[in-house]
């Protein structure tokens, strides 16, 4: 089934010296093989921002800084399937620089090299 795109008319990005925390449960209807066709959750554009996704590989988080490179990384889920829910947040502490991605309970946190850049 087609759904609308859901819009929000409030900035999402976090700002450099706050903490953040963001999260939704969604239920995919069909996984591409690549994630930047599976956007969960956005506020990414050109050269900036950040951006939820999945793909056969799992969920996957991507975060563009100032120095003008994004990082990526995810949690593997072979198990990622049509038709289930999932849980997914994300969690920034900005006096470390950590950013956690969860799905499901399962967590991976890496420290960012660099400011947080918006779109």
């Amino acid at each position: 089934p087609s759904l609308p795109d859901l819009q929000c008319t409030k900035d999402l990005s976090p700002e450099a010296d706050g903490n953040h925390w963001v999260e939704v449960a969604f239920k995919p209807f069909s996984i591409e093989y690549f994630s930047y066709d599976n956007s969960i959750f956005s506020q990414h554009g050109s050269g900036g921002g950040w951006e939820v996704r999945c793909g056969t590989e799992g969920v996957e988080l991507v975060w563009s800084t100032e120095s003008g490179h994004n990082e990526f990384f995810h949690i593997s889920d072979s198990n990622l399937e049509e038709g289930q829910w999932y849980h997914v947040a994300v969690a920034f502490q900005a006096s470390s620089s950590e950013l956690t991605l969860f799905v499901n309970g399962e967590s991976t946190t890496k420290i960012i090299d660099g400011t947080f850049k918006k779109c």
